[in-house]
C-alpha cells in the first residue's frame, strides 16, 4: 500500500509515485483506492491515471489540530468502511 504524505488534498498532491503504483496495479488488474484528507477538484484526471476511487478521511469540518490528532483514527475508520463496502459487494 502506498499512501500520500504531503498535503491533504487530491488531486493537487498527486506525484509520480502514486501514479506509478496505479499503473502497476492496473497492469495486474487490481483496483486502486486513494485516501485523502480532502478531495479537491479535478478527480477526472486521477481516474485517467488509473486511480479508481477516492475517499476522504475527514468526517466533517474541524480545526487543523483536531484533524491531525484524529488522523490515524480517521484513516482506520475510513479503511474499515471501505472493507465493509467491498465485503457487501462481494456477497451480492
Amino acid at each position: 500500500m502506498h499512501h500520500l504524505r504531503r498535503g491533504n488534498r487530491l488531486p493537487n498532491q498527486i506525484r509520480p509515485p502514486p501514479i506509478g503504483v496505479a499503473k502497476v496495479a492496473k497492469f495486474y488488474g487490481a483496483p486502486v483506492i486513494a485516501l485523502a484528507g480532502n478531495i479537491g477538484t479535478g478527480t477526472e484526471e486521477l481516474h485517467e491515471f488509473g486511480i479508481d476511487k477516492i475517499f476522504s478521511i475527514v468526517p466533517g469540518a474541524d480545526n487543523i489540530e483536531n484533524l491531525l490528532k484524529n488522523g490515524p483514527k480517521n484513516v482506520e475508520r475510513t479503511c474499515e468502511n471501505i472493507a465493509r463496502l467491498i465485503r457487501a459487494i462481494s456477497y451480492s
